[in-house]
């Protein structure tokens, strides 16, 4: 759809008003992957545009747990293959915007999304969970260890990688 190739890259740098637009003229396509595989939510998490995560969550009602675009070969590589091919995996494949948050360390929008029901441990194609996502940043792995309710020992220092 044409008007995508405009709504995706604004989600990505937080240009609301073309946003808002696409969601008006096109609200059943609020949740699905554009051109490049992400969703409106994810595109804006990921980078940090909070004026539009906002507004994707509480106005066009988006599902905080929409997964980017799959990839079928590793889909069904995995589901009817028994060899140990190894292929390469997007990481951004079956990502929610919670996995894009916690892996670019943004700490507003992670709090944001969970507060708001995000699930932190849907895993993407690469197998990773949000919070496996955020491991990179002490900012991250500390808001999960004081919000989970803790099933493991205060003295592990990682976090557990399904819940």
């Amino acid at each position: 759809m044409l008007s995508s190739i405009d709504a995706f890259p604004a989600a990505w740098n937080g240009d609301l008003d073309i946003v808002k637009k696409f969601i008006k003229k096109y609200p059943t396509f609020k949740d699905k992957p554009g051109l490049w595989g992400t969703t409106l939510l994810y595109s804006s998490s990921r980078n940090n545009k909070m004026n539009v995560v906002q507004y994707l969550i509480e106005t066009a009602k988006c599902s905080i747990n929409a997964q980017n675009e799959q990839d079928p070969e590793k889909g069904l590589l995995t589901t009817t293959s028994t060899s140990s091919k190894h292929i390469n995996v997007n990481p951004t494949a079956a990502s929610t915007a919670l996995h894009g948050a916690c892996y670019n360390g943004h700490l507003n929008v992670v709090k944001y999304l969970v507060e708001h029901g995000a699930d932190y441990s849907i895993k993407n194609q690469a197998a990773e969970t949000p919070i496996m996502n955020g491991e990179r940043h002490k900012h991250i792995q500390e808001f999960f260890q004081n919000h989970l309710v803790l099933g493991y020992s205060r003295s592990s220092k990682s976090l557990p990688k399904t819940t």
